[in-house]
């Protein structure tokens, strides 16, 4: 599991116009394989930001830079500039912590996305990830300046359509011979600006252990880390729980974690 990030450097020193919504995707999913890059590939991404007609400019880049802790690492980041028609250019309106030389993220994207809090202005969608974990962080149009809500570390076969609903993917199931639909898991909430889980939750505590057996001694199936958001599991419509304890569905197992580790919603957590 990739170690968590953080971002920096969201202000835009101009004041921006009311944008037009972006198109949607196709099938429905917010960030779709050709929005996404490695990391290698850096093209300037053009949108009209002031919707006057002409064409501004995003620009990624990428860069390393050492922690400064006297820790043996380089840490790995990826920053947005942008260039607007009239030639002024504003540097490091957007950067990401990616990874560093033990380990990083292999692809990303940042697209427009639609008016994610209904301010009428238009908000950013970045994402990144690799074959086992990825990160989507909303970019959320605050006059000046973007504030990033990120939507966690999703432990799940689950993707965000293009309403802002977590979506568990459907399975055949090969003894009943039945397809089941997607299933909506966290709805995204405008007006309190994070995700709110129905089935979604997520880690809160810096640490927990994923146990086979509600129980502290039991054996550990695997730890989780803050803001990582796993499948509470249900039956008959409920949560199943015992005691201090809630049976959760992840990618890497299931098993039982402490309650008061978990939160429904994505308010807590940080990109």
């Amino acid at each position: 599991m990739m170690p968590r990030h953080w971002i920096a450097g969201l202000v835009f020193l101009v004041a921006l116009a009311d944008l037009a919504l972006a198109d949607p995707s196709p099938d429905g999913f917010l960030v779709v394989d050709s929005d996404k890059h490695p990391f290698e590939e850096l093209a300037p991404i053009s949108v009209d930001l002031d919707k006057d007609g002409k064409l501004d400019t995003i620009q990624p880049r990428t860069y390393s830079s050492k922690p400064g802790d006297g820790q043996a690492r380089t840490n790995l980041w990826i920053a947005f500039d942008l260039r607007l028609a009239t030639g002024k250019t504003l540097r490091d309106i957007f950067r990401y912590r990616y990874g560093d030389n033990r380990g990083e993220f292999w692809i990303w994207a940042l697209k427009p996305t639609g008016d994610m809090n209904r301010d009428g202005k238009i908000d950013l969608v970045f994402y990144t990830g690799d074959d086992t974990t990825d990160e989507t962080v909303f970019l959320l149009q605050k006059g000046d300046h973007f504030e990033a809500r990120s939507a966690g570390s999703i432990l799940c076969d689950c993707f965000i359509d293009t309403d802002y609903r977590v979506k568990a993917t459907g399975f055949f199931d090969v003894d009943t011979k039945i397809q089941t639909p997607d299933r909506i898991v966290a709805r995204w909430n405008p007006q309190r600006e994070y995700f709110e889980g129905s089935e979604l939750y997520w880690v809160s505590a810096p640490e927990v252990e994923v146990r086979v057996e509600p129980r502290p001694s039991a054996q550990s199936v695997m730890t989780l880390g803050k803001d990582d958001a796993v499948l509470v599991t249900f039956e008959k419509g409920r949560p199943v729980r015992e005691v201090a304890w809630l049976k959760i569905e992840s990618e890497y197992g299931s098993g039982w974690v402490e309650r008061d580790a978990l939160v429904s919603s994505s308010r807590l957590t940080r990109p």
